[in-house]
């Protein structure tokens, strides 16, 4: 990857998007389906702590900045706003 967080930031993967069916096989509207805010981490920053490649980590809402990079949607967010890690 040429791109690397810096200071204190994660850069994630984002989860994949929730389903467009119910298990019923209805419909669900794009505002009704639940945005989770998790990723698995693919970069680190330099001041970003314990954190390991591979890992998944929940964020607190509104946290996050999504961008795009050669077609792909990553997640930066800073290492203070994680709640929760779950290790590779």
């Amino acid at each position: 990857m040429k791109y690397l967080p810096v200071n204190n930031y994660l850069l994630c993967t984002p989860p994949p998007p929730p389903s467009e069916k119910s298990e019923g096989g209805l419909y669900i509207p794009e505002t009704s389906r639940k945005k989770t805010n998790e990723g698995c981490i693919v970069a680190i920053g330099p001041d970003a702590g314990t954190f390991a490649i591979g890992d998944t980590v929940v964020f607190t809402e509104h946290s996050e900045y999504r961008v795009m990079f050669d077609d792909r949607e990553y997640i930066l967010v800073q290492a203070e706003n994680v709640v929760l890690r779950s290790p590779a």
